[in-house]
């Protein structure tokens, strides 16, 4: 229905997710910066990092562009009324097939994921996924996520990793970009060719 208005966001928590204190601060600062809720070129932002993790504090993703991930997505409202609005056609009529290796065998394993749908959807539409990278500091991941899986033991999991996930959460505000490097950061492009 209409209840959710194209200009508001929200976001898919599964049990097995935490979520770092830093997540608000975090989209407001993306929202202040980019204005990415009315930009329609835009359908969802990824709290977890591309990689664990690589340079650039937050970056864009168009067309698919190789990553998604399905942990704590944010989406905006009106994308993820596209979305839906894609599985309805698309679900038991296609496999989400992208031609990346890894997206494609679990497809060929019978894993129903959202990962998969999300990157055909993207792949198909050409939207743009908004990726949170907040860095190392000397080697270390630790205090650098704004979002963790804990993993429980299910389908995807065969057991739950234990309590060491607490320590990669972001919990201080001295790890995300500064003013004047949200200003520095891509506007509008790809990161990946």
């Amino acid at each position: 229905g209409d209840a959710v208005t194209s200009d508001e966001l929200f976001m898919v928590v599964e049990d097995d997710i935490e979520v770092s204190p830093l997540f608000f601060i975090a989209l407001d600062a993306a929202q202040e910066n980019f204005d990415f809720v009315h930009d329609d070129r835009v359908a969802v932002l990824s709290l977890f990092p591309i990689k664990q993790p690589s340079p650039g504090q937050f970056f864009w993703y168009r067309n698919w562009g190789g990553y998604v991930c399905s942990w704590a997505p944010v989406w905006r409202a009106s994308a993820a009324r596209r979305f839906v609005s894609f599985l309805r056609e698309s679900y038991g009529r296609i496999k989400p097939y992208i031609g990346h290796k890894t997206y494609d065998k679990w497809i060929d394993q019978g894993r129903d994921l959202q990962s998969t749908w999300t990157a055909r959807f993207l792949n198909d539409t050409g939207m743009w996924m908004g990726c949170f990278n907040l860095g190392k500091v000397q080697g270390s991941d630790e205090g650098r996520y704004l979002v963790v899986n804990h993993h429980e033991a299910g389908m995807n999991e065969k057991q739950k990793i234990g309590d060491n996930w607490e320590r990669f959460l972001a919990r201080d505000i001295a790890v995300m970009p500064k003013s004047q490097e949200w200003r520095t950061l891509p506007r509008g492009q790809s990161r990946v060719t």
